[in-house]
C-alpha cells in the first residue's frame, strides 16, 4: 500500500439486487437433542482432523480436495444410516457454479487522466460488470439514509447515472461497506430497507447510480495487503442462489 496516499474502495455497476436472507428459528426435538448430547469431543476431533488434513488439499471450491471431502462425508452418512436426498439416490447434487474473477492485466481506474492499476492501486470488492464504465462522481458523506435518526446523506443530490463517493470512519461489517454513523446502532435500522433506511449500496442501486466509491477509514488503509489478498482471488458462486451483487474494487491513490 502507498501509505502516503489515501485508499479508495470502488463499487461498480449494479446489475443484480443483493439478497437478504432471513433466519428462522429451528425447533429441536427431544430425540435430536439426545443424539447431539451423545457427540463427544474425541469423535469430532477424529473427523475434523481428517477433513482439515493436507490430504484434502485445502478444500477449495471447486477442487479435487473438496470432492474427496464430500465423498468422505457421504460415506459416513451412509454408515450412520441416513437416507440420501441427492441426485440419483446419492448424497450429492450437481450444481452450476459461476466463476467471478477480474482480468487484472487489463483492469484499471482512470481519474483526472491518471490511471490506477488493479491490485496495486485498487481492488474490486464485489459486483458483476463488464467493459468500460465512465460516469461523473458525486460525494454523499457517509452514504447513509436513516429516517428515524434524521440522517440523509442524499438530500438535494441527484445520483442517477453517477458514481456515489462516500466515506466512513471505523471498521466496516460484513453487511455494509461503510460503518454506521456515529450515534447510530443496528437497532436503529427499523422498517423497510430502501424506504425507511438505506446503506450506500442499497440507495445507489435503487436510485440508478452507476456504482459507489468508498473512501475507506485509516483502518482499511493500514490493512491494504489483507484486502488485496481477500478480494483479489477468484470466487465461485451458485448463480441461482445469489441475486446479483454489485462490483467492487479497492485503490490507493
Amino acid at each position: 500500500m502507498k501509505k502516503n496516499l489515501p485508499a479508495l474502495l470502488l463499487v461498480f455497476t449494479f446489475l443484480l439486487p443483493s439478497a437478504a436472507f432471513a433466519q428462522t428459528a429451528v425447533k429441536i426435538t427431544p430425540a435430536e437433542r439426545k443424539m447431539a448430547d451423545e457427540i463427544t469431543a474425541n469423535q469430532l476431533k477424529d473427523y475434523l482432523y481428517y477433513v482439515a488434513s493436507d490430504e484434502m488439499e485445502g478444500r477449495d471450491t471447486p477442487s479435487r480436495g473438496l470432492d474427496l471431502t464430500a465423498k468422505f462425508i457421504g460415506t459416513m452418512l451412509s454408515r450412520w444410516g441416513f437416507k440420501p436426498a441427492g441426485d440419483n439416490g446419492t448424497f450429492f447434487q450437481k450444481i452450476a457454479l459461476r466463476r467471478d474473477t477480474v482480468d487484472a492485466a487489463n483492469a484499471f481506474v482512470e481519474i483526472g487522466g491518471k490511471k490506477f492499476a488493479y491490485g496495486e492501486d485498487f481492488m474490486r470488492v464485489f459486483g458483476n460488470n463488464k467493459g468500460d464504465v465512465s460516469a461523473p462522481i458525486v460525494y454523499a458523506g457517509n452514504g447513509w439514509m436513516i429516517k428515524s435518526k434524521n440522517v440523509n446523506s442524499y438530500q438535494n443530490l441527484d445520483v442517477k447515472g453517477k458514481y456515489i463517493a462516500v466515506y466512513g470512519e471505523g471498521i466496516p461489517s460484513n453487511q455494509y461497506i461503510v460503518p454506521l454513523p456515529s450515534g447510530v446502532s443496528a437497532s436503529d435500522l427499523q422498517g423497510e430497507r430502501g424506504k425507511d433506511w438505506a446503506d450506500a449500496v442499497t440507495y445507489a442501486r435503487q436510485n440508478g447510480a452507476v456504482g459507489v466509491i468508498v473512501l475507506p477509514s485509516k483502518f482499511l488503509q493500514e490493512n491494504w495487503g489483507t484486502l488485496r489478498q481477500q478480494f483479489g482471488r477468484t470466487r465461485y458462486y451458485v448463480e441461482k442462489l445469489a441475486p446479483a451483487v454489485p462490483t467492487a474494487a479497492t485503490a490507493s491513490m
